[in-house]
């Protein structure tokens, strides 16, 4: 892939940086992160993440949106407005799940603005 120039090497490099730092934690959240959750496993690999912590920490995952899935369905499901709302409420989870990543993204395009106006 490398050589073809799909991805460059330098983003391989601070890719792997990140998972060295942040790959247990990244992997196990990225569970509740929509989009995160597709892209995380892939540049856990393209990094070069130990399987076992992986397997690990995707399965901590795995038990951690369960269980609070379950849990929060059984509580959140007693409640009378939720039931009568329910497309609402779900709407409400979906964006404010997207939210983080809304603005980092924000937060990359206005620096990547601010330099381009430094370069002029």
């Amino acid at each position: 892939m490398i050589r073809k120039g799909w991805v460059k090497q330098s983003h391989i490099d601070k890719t792997h940086a990140y998972f060295e730092k942040y790959g247990g934690s990244t992997i196990t959240l990225a569970r509740f992160i929509p989009i995160v959750r597709t892209i995380a496993p892939f540049l856990a690999g393209l990094s070069g993440m130990d399987r076992r912590h992986f397997a690990f920490y995707n399965v901590l995952g795995g038990f951690l949106w369960i269980f609070l899935l379950v849990l929060a369905g059984y509580f959140l499901g007693r409640i009378t407005w939720v039931q009568e709302n329910l497309s609402l409420f779900t709407l409400g989870i979906v964006i404010i799940s997207v939210l983080p990543m809304a603005w980092h993204i924000y937060k990359l395009w206005k620096e990547n603005r601010q330099e381009k106006q430094a370069g002029k």
